[in-house]
């Protein structure tokens, strides 16, 4: 008896086409098998895509068990594959031909180990990848249109909406829109690591509690576009969508700008917590990267932070700083500020630097004006020697018009030159840094933000050394070396251990 694998499959695709549908299959193709008198067994693999013939259980079932059965039956041959490139659909070909078996429809039976009847099932191949192709030429030309609408493509939801199957459209999600809100009036006011905090108690869609990538991929651009109701369409720009908004236009622009902000001035996580986060002052001495915050070890009663390079941990092993180590932020920052208080007290060198400040003139003899003296002789020379060539050839358009260019590029250099000769303008008064010198005792006592101004006012640069830290100031000639022997406990980069 002929033994014959009802293959039964429905794609999305396929909605336009009735005679695809499920339930038609489900009926039709037991009864053709029993009126040919075949015994039969069904494999269903209900609505899948074919896109990929190692998604199809079912037919990888079929494939498995291939010389059992004599016989396999689908409503169309396109349900065996209908990848754009054929190459599944041939190579299933393939394997019935070995095997002897026979691909069947309602209408029409072809013996795929028979030259004719291989030929003509590899004819049809070519057809069902054309036909995917135009498919999906169709469906990209649809969500084009659709997207120029402002109509929601589909793919997963994101807080803040649910989606309506009856309209067709995102709907806000009252309690997760209130969070949403409440989360971008936090990054408005606090940092990123503040409102994580504030809102670790509540879940994602998933159930997971909210952390800092989350809430960085919510305040986003993107993110916040979609939340204020916009939309992208098929060239990348920004429209009004169908879909209500949830945040206020100028919402989005305050987080964008708090968020900008907060980038400019080096804040990230850690950042803006220690007193000289940001500040761009703090350097590796080894490597002259930019010292971070990013070592923290937690504690019941609190954390500690630790200032270390920028590339201990970069992924390039050529790029690692292999000398720098960890040192414990709160100890660094006091030690660095009893130094400033040391500095900052003594009128007398403040004095000598502004009276030296003020009179300073940049020296004719500096390495930036001889460079630019010998500029302009060499295209003095070169004007002189354009202008006898014009004696002797009289009218040519091309020397005048070089000899213009070097007239110009003569009176930018001299601008240059006479700018740099200029005495050196103070972007402060002395009666402000005598003023700041009465009160530095009560330094401890200042606003955050005063103490950052004073720092950044006062100091050049902090390079961190093992056992030691060069302090340059902008009141002194000489770096101040601070050692660390005894203050501050240093890790190594690698294991963590003293």
């Amino acid at each position: 008896m002929t033994r014959c694998a009802i293959y039964i499959r429905r794609s999305r695709k396929d909605k336009n086409n009735p005679g695809h549908r499920l339930e038609y299959q489900r009926q039709v193709l037991p009864e053709y098998a029993k009126s040919q008198g075949w015994k039969f067994e069904i494999f269903d693999e209900g609505m899948m895509s074919a896109s990929n013939i190692r998604n199809l259980v079912q037919l990888n079932r079929i494939i498995s068990r291939i010389k059992e059965f004599n016989v396999i039956l689908a409503i169309d041959y396109s349900r065996f594959s209908r990848d754009s490139s054929a190459q599944d659909y041939v190579w299933f070909i393939d394997r019935c031909a070995e095997n002897k078996i026979k691909l069947a429809t309602p209408q029409e039976i072809y013996d795929a180990s028979i030259p004719s009847g291989w030929q003509q099932l590899y004819f049809k191949s070519g057809q069902s990848a054309v036909e995917i192709q135009y498919l999906k030429e169709r469906l990209r030309q649809g969500k084009q249109v659709s997207r120029d609408k402002g109509l929601w493509q589909g793919g997963v939801v994101f807080f803040g909406y649910k989606y309506n199957k009856d309209k067709k459209r995102l709907e806000p999600e009252p309690k997760e829109a209130k969070i949403v809100q409440k989360i971008c009036q936090s990054v408005v006011q606090r940092s990123m690591a503040a409102t994580v905090k504030k809102f670790a108690r509540y879940k994602t869609k998933r159930g997971v509690p909210i952390d800092l990538w989350w809430v960085m991929k919510l305040t986003s651009e993107n993110r916040l576009n979609l939340y204020c109701g916009m939309i992208k369409n098929s060239q990348g720009d920004y429209i009004q969508g169908q879909h209500p908004p949830i945040i206020s236009n100028q919402l989005r622009r305050d987080v964008l700008l708090a968020k900008s902000r907060r980038h400019k001035d080096g804040a990230g996580f850690f950042g803006t917590r220690t007193l000289f986060g940001g500040l761009k002052v703090l350097r590796c001495g080894y490597c002259s990267s930019p010292v971070v915050v990013r070592y923290v070890q937690r504690y019941p009663s609190g954390h500690t932070d630790y200032y270390n390079c920028a590339l201990i941990w970069t992924p390039r092993k050529e790029l690692q700083c292999r000398e720098s180590r960890y040192f414990q932020s709160e100890k660094i920052n006091e030690v660095l500020i009893t130094d400033l208080i040391k500095v900052l007290q003594n009128k007398k060198i403040l004095e000598r630097f502004y009276r030296k400040a003020s009179r300073a003139k940049k020296s004719p003899n500096s390495k930036k004006v001889i460079e630019l003296s010998n500029h302009i002789e060499k295209e003095e020379n070169r004007k002189h020697s354009l202008v006898k060539a014009l004696g002797r050839l009289r009218n040519d358009q091309e020397i005048i018009s070089e000899i213009e260019e070097i007239n110009r590029t003569i009176s930018n250099l001299q601008n240059k030159l006479s700018q740099d000769q200029q005495p050196r303008k103070l972007s402060f008064r002395l009666e402000d840094l005598i003023r700041i010198s009465e009160k530095i005792q009560d330094f401890r006592n200042f606003s955050r933000d005063k103490k950052r101004e004073i720092i950044k006012l006062a100091i050049k640069q902090v390079r961190f050394f093992r056992e030691r830290l060069e302090v340059d100031y902008v009141f002194l000639a000489k770096p101040r070396i601070i050692s660390l022997q005894g203050v501050c406990r240093k890790y190594t980069a690698r294991s963590g251990r003293r």
